[in-house]
């Protein structure tokens, strides 16, 4: 088996990241690797309007968010071109980038493929980049998919990363 026996998929339903979740997938059944999709919903503790919400149940709503992602994270992992037996899903409650980062450290992830968000430069620049944080965090390689970028092929990613992990 190869070094990359676990790859972390992070996935936030939107278009870009799908395509970089069947590129994880295709390089995990080439490989013979797990792949483990997360997706991270944010706390309503720490929204800024829970504040107004005095009658309202905040742990109650982020398990009912962390229910419906795990739903949507099964139904997306059932499309992808890899045994179901090598995919694993989960659903986290807190900051998309610190979840990541600790979830692919915890499972001795050797890759993390993800694509680089859907923002625009003024919101990249007032919420910061998940994909930014990511690289700059993680202890195992993390190759970024740009949304507006060339399509990447299974076979250009598997030189980039073989290159990186050679050096």
């Amino acid at each position: 088996m190869s070094r990359m026996n676990i790859i972390v998929a992070p996935a936030d339903f939107t278009q870009s990241s799908t395509e970089a979740l069947r590129l994880a997938a295709s390089w995990a059944e080439q490989w013979g690797s797990e792949l483990h999709v997360v997706h991270v919903v944010p706390d309503p503790r720490t929204e800024i309007w829970s504040i107004e919400a005095i009658d309202l149940d905040l742990a109650a709503v982020g398990e009912d968010w962390q229910q419906k992602a795990e739903s949507m994270l099964s139904k997306l992992v059932s499309t992808l071109p890899i045994p179901s037996h090598r995919v694993k899903t989960r659903a986290q409650i807190g900051r998309p980038g610190e979840q990541i980062v600790t979830y692919a450290k915890e499972h001795g992830a050797g890759l993390i493929i993800m694509s680089s968000g859907e923002y625009g430069r003024v919101a990249r620049f007032l919420l910061g980049s998940v994909a930014d944080y990511v690289v700059r965090a993680a202890s195992c390689p993390v190759l970024v998919i740009p949304v507006h970028g060339h399509h990447v092929s299974v076979a250009t990613a598997t030189l980039a990363v073989a290159t990186h992990a050679a050096s």
